[in-house]
């Protein structure tokens, strides 16, 4: 809540700026995504574990395909259990045909497959982002809220997404080592 003190009277706002969930670069990759919304409040999250390798990846490929390429690469990981939570949009659209089989072929993975709003409060180690595309029932979703919400809303927000965007801050702060995103496009990849 922006306006707290305006609506409840004398506060005083405490910031908890430093994570002991996801590594330095992640907190520098979340950071500079949910601060180009200026009505976020504005706060830089630090961590203590310091990584020299890449934090995100996003790879442009078939889900289905993407998910055997990152499972695959995960499980040569050499720690014992290895959390993995496949988040999408939605619970039932856009879940990949193969997950069934992707748990079989990777048995030395812990997969789970949640929405990003179901996966709140979670923390493993690898997370996959699915689902990134535009449309209808895309991520971010292009439905627009009933008229009738803005009524009991605190404030309209005019930033494009922006719950969209603060949903998938959610789901880039999953993972403690490493986030994939999939982007259902023509092969590439890139890391940051």
């Amino acid at each position: 809540m922006t306006e707290f003190g305006k609506n409840f009277g004398s506060s005083e706002r405490n910031l908890i700026q430093e994570t002991h969930r996801f590594c330095d670069r992640l907190c520098v990759f979340s950071t500079k995504f949910i601060l180009a919304n200026p009505n976020q409040i504005k706060k830089t999250i630090t961590s203590k574990r310091k990584e020299t390798t890449p934090a995100v990846t996003i790879i442009s490929d078939r889900t289905e395909t993407a998910l055997e390429k990152i499972l695959s690469e995960v499980e040569q990981n050499p720690d014992r259990t290895t959390h993995v939570l496949i988040m999408n949009r939605y619970r039932e659209f856009g879940k990949p045909s193969n997950l069934e089989t992707l748990t079989k072929n990777n048995p030395n993975l812990s997969i789970d497959y949640s929405t990003v709003h179901s996966a709140k409060g979670l923390t493993v180690d690898y997370a996959i982002v699915i689902g990134l595309k535009g449309g209808l029932m895309g991520f971010p979703c292009q439905i627009e809220d009933d008229p009738l919400l803005n009524l009991v809303h605190a404030c309209h927000e005019y930033f494009p997404h922006a719950e969209e965007r603060r949903l998938f801050y959610v789901a880039l702060t999953r993972a403690r080592k490493h986030v994939y995103l999939v982007v259902d496009e023509p092969s590439n990849v890139s890391q940051l």
